[in-house]
């Protein structure tokens, strides 16, 4: 038994209560929001909240700007993902800031109102089409939002959005090891491009998800 039908076994038998990591009260997330001095008045995105409370336990204290993201889909032929299985991935971000800004320019201290919205997603696809080979694609981009400044323009975004595509393949020798084969094409830099390849072994020691220690 593979480590990923392991988990997921576990997960279906189990409930969504029934598994280690699961809290009814997700106590370590809400002292870090105190911690960080959060306000009811702030917008919270929760990405990824799966089973998660904290998007309702955030509403019960006051909280009401709140967007929790999580997309994740999976396919397998009668339910049996040994063999083959298809899992596709999303994310959303979105960062927003507002206040006062002073800049300070040839010896000239200005200030004025600054806000600032940038965002940015990533898709990513997985195939497994016989046992122990998968292949997959993944795609990233990143948007530095408008900047609204009473001041110098030299904040403004030139409008380059930042992307990353990959492509990979790899082959798992056992449970314990895994091949990959990795190509990248980043353009993070406006004007360049840089063409990635990576080759990398992964192999773990150990107890693992699908025996007990």
């Amino acid at each position: 038994m593979t480590s990923a039908r392991h988990w997921d076994e576990a997960y279906s038998s189990r409930g969504l209560d029934g598994v280690s990591w699961y809290q009814a009260v997700p106590v370590v997330s809400l002292e870090l929001v105190a911690a960080l001095g959060v306000t009811p008045d702030a917008a919270v995105l929760d990405a990824g909240g799966g089973a998660s409370t904290l998007a309702g336990e955030l509403l019960a204290r006051g909280f009401t700007d709140l967007t929790v993201l999580d997309a994740v889909w999976k396919w397998a032929p009668d339910g049996n993902a040994t063999r083959t299985n298809f899992k596709l991935q999303g994310e959303w971000m979105r960062s927003s800031r507002r206040g006062t800004l002073a800049y300070d320019t040839a010896g000239v201290n200005l200030f004025g109102d600054y806000s600032q919205a940038s965002s940015g997603w990533y898709l990513q696809a997985i195939y497994q089409f016989v046992p122990r080979w998968r292949v997959g694609a993944r795609s990233e981009r990143l948007d530095p939002g408008a900047v609204t400044y009473v001041g110098p323009t030299l904040l403004d975004a030139d409008g380059y959005h930042p992307r990353k595509n990959t492509l990979m393949v790899d082959f798992s020798a056992s449970e314990f090891s895994r091949l990959r084969l990795q190509y990248a094409r980043d353009q993070a830099r406006q004007g360049f491009t840089d063409n990635q390849w990576q080759l990398q072994y992964q192999m773990s020691l150990g107890a693992h998800g699908a025996h007990g220690f």
